[in-house]
């Protein structure tokens, strides 16, 4: 028979049942897909725990009489003294507090002594009061709702996210990686730092507030078994444990078969690992696990703020390529400007000095060559007004006789100009995306020689004129379909290129 139906013959709720057998109690067959096989044995093994649970013995000895280490008559009669002695103690109280009752006292003129001796006297009752057993019976007011709780989840985990990605994006200025593998081990990485802040944040909200903000917009709250917010060392061992058991540790594969596990279970009423914590006596006690409504308008809150959680991380990545300096630049400020778009369009290596040219070789192995011992000379120049840079200019030029590599000949403007209209206070993050994009049109080949506004490259820029001069002797092809170019037989071919921008005249 399956857990339900055995759950509805004999009355007892199937975490027990699953608790029981974690305990050794209970050992059912198990059919060729999995899944659990009770008999009508384990149903009368489980009217016997049942039984004698509800007579307050503990599941030690309930243990110890399955395997033959005690016997029946033993158990009940230990079972009895203990009864006996709880019950005396039980007449005590009843007693003195009838006794305390009839002397018609109040709390401002009450003595606590002699009634104090009065419960003390001999004899002495020698056992504790016997606490009910709960043996993870959850609470009456605790329901489990798969859906609504991976979501309050997810929730969790972006707003987590969108606070990384602000922090690493525009705080630290950390990018991800464009080429693999480093592109992987960094999503990989990322995630944990994700579930780094989720450790640091979580636990502090549980036990403040008992709540999170995912959980707050499904109307959920974490209760202890008394009903009181959880503590932070509790707090933080539930997190640990949704994170290792609920979630799989984070990783590829595993973590999505947890998940799979964790709903199945949910949606079987089964309660995870995490929902309960032992009391210092050793005794299980679930956590009151709370849904306030369900009423519809909390799907679409919970869709507000995915939304909003979207915009927000487009919002940070577009905000992310504006340059480290803005407003009025100095040489170095633009330089540094420069090297930042070196960085952040993913090619990097070959950063600026403080002359504006490209560092050597040796220093950056990033380099296109022009052959075993040519270079592409690139120089970066700006014009001052004021000590302000009010204008820049891109001179690249090479001799060769062997051939000239043009693969990156449009980078470097790209960056020249990015690293100048970027700079400038009246230009937005998505003024400036736009920018980039269209100054791509404009950069394409060698020989492509143009004067544009900024309004022809892109609306919304300020009054800027670009132009670029190209040069190109004795070489035999210059068509914009080569990038290899090669010099005509027994020749020196010469390339030269200069690109500025600057304010429109």
């Amino acid at each position: 028979m399956t857990i339900k139906t055995l759950e509805l013959l004999v009355g007892i709720p199937r975490a027990s049942i699953r608790f029981y057998e974690d305990q050794g109690l209970l050992a059912p067959a198990r059919l060729e897909n999995g899944y659990r096989d009770y008999s009508e044995a384990d149903a009368q093994t489980l009217r016997k725990i049942k039984l004698l649970r509800s007579l307050q013995l503990d599941l030690a000895a309930i243990g110890r009489l399955q395997r033959g280490e005690l016997t029946l008559d033993q158990a009940l009669t230990d079972q009895l003294a203990g009864l006996e002695a709880d019950q005396a103690a039980l007449d005590r109280a009843r007693q003195v507090c009838s006794e305390l009752k009839e002397a018609g006292t109040d709390w401002f003129t009450l003595d606590p002594r002699p009634w104090l001796e009065k419960l003390a006297a001999p004899p002495v009752p020698a056992s504790p009061r016997y606490a009910p057993p709960v043996d993870l019976a959850p609470p009456p007011d605790s329901v489990l709702y798969p859906w609504r709780r991976f979501l309050a989840r997810e929730i969790d985990l972006i707003l987590c996210g969108v606070l990384w990605g602000a922090l690493s994006f525009l705080l630290l200025r950390w990018y991800p990686p464009v080429t693999q593998p480093a592109q992987l081990l960094y999503d990989f990485l990322h995630g944990y730092v994700i579930w780094a802040l989720v450790f640091l944040l979580e636990p502090l909200l549980l036990h403040r507030f008992g709540t999170t903000p995912g959980k707050a917009v499904f109307g959920i709250s974490v209760r202890d078994g008394e009903g009181n917010r959880l503590s932070w060392k509790a707090a933080l061992r539930r997190t640990w444990t949704v994170f290792s058991r609920g979630c799989g540790w984070g990783l590829p594969f595993y973590s999505q078969w947890r998940l799979w596990k964790s709903y199945k279970g949910c949606r079987d009423e089964e309660r995870g690992d995490w929902e309960g914590y032992l009391r210092p006596d050793r005794t299980f006690v679930w956590e009151r696990y709370r849904v306030a409504d369900d009423r519809a308008w909390r799907g679409a809150a919970c869709a507000l703020i995915l939304l909003l959680s979207a915009a927000a991380c487009v919002w940070i990545v577009v905000c992310s390529y504006l340059p480290p300096h803005r407003g009025a630049l100095t040489e170095a400020e633009f330089y540094a400007n420069c090297n930042f778009y070196i960085d952040r369009l993913g090619v990097g290596g070959r950063h600026l000095d403080g002359d504006g040219r490209l560092l050597a070789p040796a220093d950056a192995p990033n380099v296109l060559p022009v052959s075993s011992s040519d270079r592409i000379e690139t120089v970066f120049s700006v014009a001052l007004d004021g000590g302000a840079v009010s204008g820049v200019t891109l001179t690249r030029q090479a001799e060769t006789d062997t051939g000239l590599w043009v693969l990156d000949n449009n980078f470097y403007q790209q960056i020249a100009f990015l690293a100048y209209v970027g700079s400038l206070r009246e230009v937005g993050p998505f003024a400036l995306i736009r920018a980039g994009s269209g100054i791509t049109e404009f950069v394409r080949t060698p020989e492509h020689n143009y004067s544009v506004s900024g309004e022809d490259i892109s609306a919304g820029l300020p009054p800027l004129r670009v132009r670029q001069a190209t040069r190109l002797e004795n070489f035999k092809n210059t068509s914009s379909l080569y990038f290899f170019l090669e010099p005509e037989e027994g020749r020196t071919a010469r390339f030269w290129l200069e690109f500025t921008v600057a304010p429109e005249s």
